[in-house]
């Protein structure tokens, strides 16, 4: 559930395309790990999942994904 509507999953549009949200995006990830207390390793690698993809007429590309950082 969107965190805008009490649950603790945030979502950041971004448009490559349109070359926006990238800031915000980047801005939440951090926010998200500060608050979260979340570490990593920078060195260590990370794999991601696309869950899902698609062309919306209104919105254009997007995807939904997951990441795993190794530990």
């Amino acid at each position: 559930m969107p965190a805008e509507w009490g649950g603790d999953t945030e979502f950041v549009e971004v448009s490559a395309k349109k070359k926006t949200g990238i800031d915000k995006l980047l801005e939440t990830i951090l926010l998200v790990a500060d608050l979260r207390e979340l570490k990593a390793n920078p060195d260590a690698p990370a794999t991601g999942t696309v869950l899902e993809s698609r062309v919306d007429k209104g919105r254009g590309r997007w995807l939904r994904f997951s990441y795993k950082m190794a530990r």
